[in-house]
Order: structure tokens, then sequence, then C-alpha cells
């Protein structure tokens, strides 16, 4: 049971099982904890260190980049325009959750990821409210101290990511025919390595035929939940 307190903690989930290692995990728990504290935050070119108005500022900070707001258009995933779905692929995708898939989306997450605000991690389930969740904030780099240096990580209930899980195991039997071939990442059968590889033959093709282009690196805030 402490070992695998102290996994949880340290997040060393490569090593599920073997001898106590209750110094290494401590270790490893605690060299996380002091790299992902944060004691100050620049705010209007001032430094700030109270820890209630740093906390403040981030919650204010989530509020005003992470909440939805109303929009006019949403894309219509049965629009040819935007990839769709099967027609004979909706039926299984809008029906009620089975037994057969909650026990798979169980037994299929990892078992001693973080705990969410109901204090389960994925082998057992809480009950509380499923839109609830606590935001861990990561930083980006060694001595972030900018609002936008943090990425927030979400640590939902329980019941949240089996819902989630399961709707998850539906869509990757349609992802494919809803996202574009360019998307060369997060779906099955495609490696991210593969928009490396072509960005890279197109630099070596205009270097080799001597021709002039132009090359664009967009880095997008919020990339993950944009």
């Amino acid at each position: 049971m402490e070992e695998t307190e102290w996994r949880q903690r340290s997040r060393e989930l490569w090593l599920k099982e073997g001898d106590n290692n209750t110094k290494f995990f401590y270790k490893a728990a605690n060299q996380r904890r002091r790299s992902n504290h944060i004691g100050s935050i620049n705010i209007d070119g001032y430094i700030v260190e109270e820890p209630h108005i740093i906390e403040q500022t981030f919650v204010d900070f989530s509020h005003m980049h992470l909440i939805s707001k109303p929009r006019r258009w949403q894309p219509e995933w049965r629009d040819e325009d935007n990839g769709r779905i099967p027609d004979h692929m909706w039926p299984s995708i809008e029906a009620l959750f089975s037994v057969e898939e909650v026990k798979k989306a169980v037994l299929g997450a990892e078992a001693d990821k973080a705990l969410g605000p109901d204090d389960f991690q994925n082998s057992l389930q809480g009950i509380g409210a499923l839109n609830v969740t606590f935001l861990s904030l990561i930083p980006k780099k060694v001595g972030a101290t900018e609002l936008g240096d943090f990425r927030p990580i979400s640590l939902v209930n329980g019941s949240f990511k089996l819902v989630a899980k399961v709707l998850a195991n539906r869509l990757k039997l349609a992802i494919n025919s809803m996202v574009d071939d360019s998307q060369s990442a997060f779906i099955p059968g495609r490696l991210l390595q593969d928009g490396f590889m072509a960005v890279q033959e197109c630099i070596f093709a205009v270097h080799k035929d001597k021709c002039q282009g132009i090359l664009i690196k967009l880095d997008f805030a919020r990339a993950l939940i944009t």
C-alpha cells in the first residue's frame, strides 16, 4: 500500500511491480513537487509572491481562456465539407452505453493515475458531480514566471473519465473518416513523426533545387485545447 501511494505521487508509471522502493519514490515525488511549485509569478511587470494573489490570478486567467463562449457556428459532423461519420456507424455511436463497453473502458484505463476531485483513481468509481475538475499547473519551461508559461492539466472525476473513455472507444472506429489526412498525430495508424518528415523533405527539396521558398512556423497558444 505504501509503495502504491508513492508510485502514484511520483508519477513513475513505468515501475508497476517489484521490490519496495519507498526511498526512490519519495525522492521522485519530492523532486516533482519542487519543480512544480509556483513560488512567484510576474503580473504586469511586478513579481508577486503572496499565495492567495497567485491563486486568484490563475483562477481569473483560467476563466478568461478556458471557459467556453457561445459561438454562432459549430461544425456539423454530418457535413461533407468537414469530414463525416459513415451513416451506418451512427447507431452504434449514439446508442446507450452497454455493460461490455463500460467494462472495457475501466479495464483499459490506467489504475493509478492522479486522483480527481472524487478522490478515486480509475480502479474505483466515486459518486459526485461529473463536471468538476482540479486544474494542475505544469511549467512548460525551467524558471516559468508568466501566466502563459504554465500548462493547465485537468484532474477530472473517475466517472467523467469513464464516460470519455467509452465515447473515445466508439469514435476510434470512425475518426479516420472525420479527420483530414494532413493531421498526422493522435489518430490510429498515423505518426506524429510523419509531419516532421514531410517538412524536412520540403526543406531538402528547396535547397536541392536552389529555389526560393517561405517556411512558416506557427506557435499556437493552448494548442491542445484550441
